[in-house]
């Protein structure tokens, strides 16, 4: 028995050896046939700044000074480590001035030339993130922005100008745009106040004649009030920008059922919604009538504290009248009865319309004439076409309409949006430095 466990022993110690040799002799081959190329591992290529070879650099972030040990002097792509050494988080931007045809180049800090090329936002204390960007030549400096404490810039970098070799290879620059303030919205959010006080007034006397029309009951009654409902409600969805601006009377006057109790029959759904399906769902006049009235005096009770638009909103707004008409009106989520989604597109469109019409001139400084030009054009095409399938399909809801136009709606909003997105980045206000 003992000899036997011993000669076990011997067999399994004898194996363990074999391996290990083995393993050193692969260890060695592969050694000798990677230095012969036997074996090849493509070695690091070297940053050239083209986009399969940015350049690449770690800046330490802090309180004092935000990146004073930021020496960049290359142009290109760029893949910039950004480690905040503070206590506390921080938005950080890259601001600069580009390239410029004047023969003294403003710096950076010149706040009438500086662009935000890219930013990272809600950057915690000790963590490191990476800031992917592309930079021609021109002056540059980061702009830390911590919470509770005021903001900080860094040094002024210079970005030499490429060379004749490199100029073919480098990626275009990323699309920049001069920093938004609170002051410069402020008159434009003033104004789109100011225009939809004017537009109250012919929406809530649709309303009163499509109670009166109700109220009288006369032959044909129903149809003339779906008509009136259709003017005043189309009326109402374009001052899209507005919907947020009316507090709890916008949700009494066009709220849907989303979250009631009881749904399209719960007591609290009320406003334009609760009136379109009494009307389409052959609601006697003494039970419409009620919903009629109590949106009279929704109306009446909006004054100068309850339409607010702030600066901040405008231009997100311009965004978000497209994203709700994709997630709302597209799958019928706002449709009581009237199958009227495609006038809710034109009319949300056109509300779209008018806010852009008011940050045009902030706009077209900060937005390539091409793209700004671009996306007007495509907006009034959309807003045409479905102005168009209206007219051509007036009780036919969007998700109803053959598999051919539905999907070239759903397609035109959706890109309409993504394009409409860049104003909400574009007139999003930044802190000053």
């Amino acid at each position: 028995m003992t000899s036997l466990g011993r000669s076990g022993s011997t067999i399994r110690l004898r194996a363990i050896l074999s391996a290990i040799i083995a393993l050193a002799l692969l260890l060695i081959a592969w050694g000798v046939g990677n230095a012969s190329g036997w074996w090849h591992h493509d070695a690091p290529h070297t940053a050239d700044g083209t986009t399969n070879r940015p350049y690449r650099v770690t800046v330490n972030l802090s309180l004092n000074g935000c990146t004073a040990d930021w020496t960049a002097s290359r142009a290109g792509a760029q893949v910039i480590s950004l480690n905040n050494t503070t206590d506390r988080s921080m938005d950080v931007e890259l601001i600069g001035t580009g390239a410029n045809s004047q023969k003294k180049q403003p710096t950076a800090k010149d706040a009438a030339a500086a662009q935000i090329y890219s930013e990272l936002e809600r950057l915690g204390p000790g963590v490191t993130r990476e800031m992917t960007t592309v930079i021609g030549p021109g002056h540059y400096h980061f702009l830390c922005l911590p919470d509770d404490a005021p903001a900080v810039s860094g040094t002024d970098v210079t970005i030499a100008k490429a060379t004749a070799g490199q100029v073919t290879a480098l990626p275009t620059p990323l699309p920049h745009a001069a920093p938004v303030t609170e002051q410069e919205l402020i008159p434009v959010a003033q104004e789109y106040v100011d225009w939809v006080r004017t537009q109250l007034p012919g929406i809530e006397k649709t309303v009163e004649k499509m109670h009166s029309t109700v109220a009288k009951g006369s032959e044909g009654w129903r149809r003339s009030a779906q008509s009136q409902w259709k003017t005043a409600h189309h009326g109402w969805l374009t001052l899209g920008a507005a919907y947020d601006a009316f507090g709890d009377l916008g949700t009494d006057i066009d709220g849907t059922a989303d979250g009631l109790p009881n749904g399209a029959a719960d007591k609290d759904f009320t406003g334009f919604h609760r009136i379109e399906k009494d009307l389409w769902e052959n609601r006697a006049p003494a039970e419409v009538l009620p919903h009629i009235g109590a949106l009279i005096d929704s109306f009446e009770a909006i004054d100068d504290k309850t339409l607010e638009v702030g600066a901040l909103d405008i231009g997100l707004r311009a965004h978000e009248i497209s994203e709700d008409a994709r997630r709302l009106t597209l799958d019928g989520k706002d449709d009581f009865g009237s199958h009227t989604g495609l006038d809710a597109l034109t009319a949300e469109n056109q509300g779209t319309q008018k806010v852009i019409a008011l940050l045009s001139e902030i706009l077209a400084r900060r937005l390539p004439r091409d793209e700004f030009d671009g996306m007007k054009s495509d907006l009034k095409s959309n807003t045409d076409y479905f102005a168009e399938l209206s007219q051509e399909h007036p009780n036919i809801a969007p998700a109803n309409l053959s598999h051919e136009i539905a999907q070239q709606v759903r397609s035109r909003l959706g890109e309409q949006t993504e394009q409409l997105a860049r104003i909400a980045t574009v007139t999003d206000i930044r802190r000053a430095e």
